[in-house]
């Protein structure tokens, strides 16, 4: 069945995983560091996972195997990366990696059989759901098993971003020529319903990723008609409003929005990442032409992004009722020495940031009002604030929802789902 990859690029790439463990490099994520999937059209020029860092400068974390199509990725709760990768529908390689970051190592994070395999998240509850494309959505148990909990309806499930509600916002661009593409909200049941749908400005919604005043902000592209690629801004009433289309837009696929409204777009005819900013053009923030020359260096062609949040919290995978837990936060260099706010809530929000911070477009996903508060300094030495507190008791089975404040730039972190066990 027709994929939105590269066909026949793939079959020079798959490569048979006796084992899915491998080696990678450490690696140290930091505030502000742009990490993205690099695919390949050449065994020469193999798949990779790397980071664009704040000075320009490029890493890699992981090339070649276990690596095939890498096209979704996942900054976790504790700092390691999960990748989305496909190898060929319903492969048994087909599997989300988990790379470490202390040893490099990569590992299978995932048991089971995944039909077509894009983007993921953490939903609600702390879970790992994949968007499986023609398959819908899966759910990862705590062992890693699948189970799939939400058909695809019109097309191919694709972009995946956790809403202020805990519910999910799902792209789905058309399976054929005939119909057009949709925005769902999913449930935790896998209930679905529509978000945005316009057949004109946004026919076929690629990635999506959800920016700080609540809008999204979508890829589109056409794999069967015309093309039409594109960037656009759906606000939260389902309006869609094309900002950017062709130009450099020739094959966009992934996009990330950072808390300081940085947002970057993956495509892969173009081989860039590309950048936005309101009234301008796109521009390539890095292409496989900086060097002049078509050769896979310094990127080949990017699929998944993910921001590594200005604000940065990082947590345990779970928590213990009962017992004491530490977590650890970050900022860019900008913000050292000021005041941050660690809330801790059992219910999710959304909260809008107006009541605390007048004129802010932004929403918590915490219940803000039942909410536990801890304060602490971002450490003038550009170390982590380490905040350690009692998890409550009595509350095992459900998830701990953490996010931190910073009232001095009126900027959110990255929200955590922690299971309670």
């Amino acid at each position: 069945m027709f994929r939105f990859r590269d066909l026949l690029a793939l079959s020079a790439l798959i490569v048979p995983l006796d084992t899915v463990a491998a080696q990678g490099v450490p690696y140290q994520l930091e505030p502000g560091d742009l990490v993205f999937t690099d695919t390949s059209v050449s065994p020469l020029r193999p798949a990779a996972v790397r980071v664009l860092h704040p000075d320009g400068s490029l890493e890699t974390i992981l090339s070649g195997a276990p690596l095939n199509y890498p096209d979704g990725i996942l900054i976790d709760r504790d700092g390691a990366l999960l990748v989305s990768n496909y190898a060929y529908d319903s492969s048994p390689d087909n599997a989300v990696l988990r790379l470490d970051p202390h040893t490099g190592f990569v590992s299978d994070f995932s048991r089971g059989i995944l039909r077509d395999n894009f983007t993921l998240l953490r939903d609600g509850g702390g879970r790992v759901v994949v968007a499986d494309g023609y398959a819908g959505l899966a759910r990862l148990g705590p062992g890693g098993d699948l189970t799939h909990f939400s058909p695809a309806l019109v097309g191919v499930s694709f972009g995946l971003a956790l809403d202020y509600d805990g519910s999910m916002l799902l792209s789905e661009p058309p399976g054929n020529a005939t119909t057009s593409g949709v925005i769902y909200r999913v449930g935790a049941d896998g209930k679905r319903t529509r978000f945005a749908e316009d057949a004109h400005r946004m026919p076929a919604p690629n990635d999506l990723a959800l920016a700080p005043d609540g809008s999204l902000f979508v890829t589109n592209f056409h794999f069967w008609t015309q093309p039409n690629p594109r960037l656009v801004r759906v606000t939260r009433d389902g309006h869609a409003q094309i900002l950017a289309a062709g130009g450099l837009l020739k094959k966009p696929k992934g996009v990330a929005v950072s808390a300081l409204n940085q947002v970057v777009v993956a495509d892969l005819d173009d081989q860039s990442i590309l950048a936005w900013t309101p009234g301008t053009s796109m521009r390539r923030l890095i292409s496989d032409w900086d060097d002049g020359v078509d050769d896979g260096v310094p990127v080949e062609r990017p699929f998944a992004l993910a921001w590594v949040p200005p604000l940065w919290l990082r947590t345990p995978q779970k928590m213990h009722p009962g017992l004491s837990s530490e977590v650890s936060i970050s900022g860019i260099d900008a913000w050292r020495g000021q005041l941050v706010l660690l809330t801790a809530s059992l219910a999710m929000g959304p909260t809008p940031m107006r009541a605390l911070w007048p004129g802010s477009l932004q929403s918590s996903h915490l219940n803000l009002r039942n909410a536990r508060v801890f304060s602490g300094l971002l450490p003038h030495d550009g170390s982590d604030l380490h905040i350690r507190a009692m998890v409550p008791g009595g509350v095992a089975g459900l998830a701990l929802h953490l996010q931190v404040l910073l009232p001095g730039q009126q900027v959110l972190s990255n929200h955590h789902a922690v299971p309670l066990r």
